[in-house]
């Protein structure tokens, strides 16, 4: 089963087109595909879910329009330490990170980070935690939080 082709923009277009990517995004791996990475690759991450035959899990998300903006956020103690925000100016790949930002200041983002930091607190995080947050900008400057990755270690 392959996954269908999509529009240009990396978006599915109707819920026929999202159930068959579904369907074939969950499909447990071919066993030739497994043995080829194993084999070609040295990537034995496969063989064991294809001989389970072990579905995968899939995340979605539905299209938040706008332009796209990220933020780092350094924290500790449900503080907000230092907080970059960014509009993404270009990606190599519309699904793909960026690879051009340009540093805006915007106190809906860093208000939005203050909120989203206090309410972290409650995890007893005991260690500062970086945190980059991806956004969408609409033209009404209201803001969706699309995702966070905590990042530790800093």
């Amino acid at each position: 089963m392959e996954v269908p082709e999509v529009s240009a923009s990396g978006l599915l277009r109707n819920i026929a087109e999202g159930e068959l990517a579904l369907r074939s995004l969950k499909a447990p791996p071919l066993l030739l595909r497994a043995i080829k990475r194993a084999v070609v690759d040295h990537d034995y991450t496969l063989i064991r879910r294809s001989a389970l035959r072990e579905r995968s899990a899939v995340i979605a998300q539905s299209f938040v329009s706008g332009r796209e903006a990220t933020s780092a956020i350094a924290c500790w103690q449900g503080k907000v330490m230092a907080a970059l925000h960014f509009e993404v100016l270009s990606k190599g790949e519309s699904s793909g990170p960026a690879t051009v930002l340009r540093l805006i200041e915007n106190a809906e983002m860093s208000t939005t980070a203050e909120t989203i930091v206090r309410g972290l607190q409650s995890f007893r995080i005991s260690r500062p935690r970086l945190h980059v947050w991806n956004q969408s900008r609409e033209m009404r400057i209201s803001l969706k939080l699309i995702r966070a990755r905590p990042r530790s270690g800093i």
